[in-house]
């Protein structure tokens, strides 16, 4: 196949492009050139950004496009008239936050949407995240019709991640005497390595497949407070688990997801994105590799990095 990747050499991009060069398909990169430009010397690589360039992509034809980097519909808009007529599918990248919250525990894809009705501009932050990405599904979906894939990850991690979301708990528990942790035995856990999301998305285009899918992870049951534990057994953890309660902690001002990566408490929401129901996705084919590998390759692409410790 011929598949189109809009970003590709950044993490979830860079995931999809390096499994679908390895399956033998051609891959053309569109990027700015500005993150890890060197990689992929195999691929087809145009320059340019998305927002203004995005004409540079008008004429070729692709089996495929994949968008792993559209946050705001005005911009989505723009590729999706240039390849519309010329890309017979389209898979777009958006997430598990945009669901309405009502406390379900396995929520589905036909799940009620988040409103957008409080999107007044295009500012990225918290609360305006899901609105956003539930507008550009529907622009997708609207230019597509059933020839629309739309993935909704949950949590993504692994090696090469910048948000260093779960490396903070990895590279902590690896390398400190103590370590303050949220004591959540009520709170839910869902994540997904980057790399099993790239190759079960390069997997699903080669079948046609369209619709709306969760893609994340485990296949099990599991608490923040128990993949905590299991970080620590992985990465041979010596230091102390200082496990702190969500009343002491939001006295003392600590940050939900911003200091604590992954902390969720009831006091800002009820876990949606951590509910996800994923059985489509695994009747589709998702494969998991266990938790602890996940674990053990962060910990040595971080070491590589040779950071400070946290």
């Amino acid at each position: 196949m011929r598949i189109l990747i809009i970003g590709g050499t950044q993490f979830v991009g860079r995931a999809i492009a390096e499994a679908a060069l390895a399956a033998g398909h051609h891959v053309t990169l569109f990027h700015r050139g500005q993150t890890n430009r060197n990689l992929f010397p195999e691929a087809e690589h145009i320059y340019g950004d998305r927002d203004g360039e995005i004409e540079k992509l008008a004429g070729p034809k692709w089996d495929w496009a994949i968008d792993t980097c559209g946050y705001v519909p005005r911009v989505v808009q723009l590729a999706l008239n240039v390849l519309k007529d010329s890309v017979p599918r389209y898979l777009f990248i958006s997430t598990g936050a945009v669901y309405e919250d009502r406390g379900l525990v396995d929520v589905g894809e036909d799940a009620k949407l988040i409103s957008t009705d409080a999107v007044k501009g295009e500012e990225i932050t918290r609360t305006s995240y899901g609105p956003l990405k539930v507008l550009c599904e529907r622009a997708v979906t609207a230019a597509y019709g059933d020839r629309a894939l739309i993935v909704r990850p949950g949590f993504i991690m692994g090696p090469h991640d910048p948000t260093d979301r779960m490396t903070y708990w990895v590279r902590r528990l690896a390398g400190r005497k103590s370590v303050l942790c949220p004591d959540t035995d009520e709170q839910p856990m869902q994540c997904i390595d980057v790399r099993d999301l790239g190759n079960w998305i390069v997997e699903l285009v080669g079948t046609g497949s369209a619709g709306n899918f969760h893609v994340t992870g485990p296949d099990y049951a599991i608490t923040l407070k128990m993949v905590l534990e299991k970080i620590r057994s992985a990465v041979d953890g010596n230091g102390e688990m200082c496990w702190v309660s969500t009343g002491e902690l939001e006295a003392a001002g600590i940050r939900p997801l911003a200091d604590l990566p992954f902390w969720i408490p009831a006091s800002i929401g009820t876990h949606q994105i951590m509910r996800l129901d994923i059985s489509k996705a695994l009747d589709f084919g998702l494969k998991l590799r266990p938790l602890e590998t996940s674990i053990r390759d962060i910990l040595e692409w971080d070491r590589r990095r040779g950071l400070p410790p946290l």
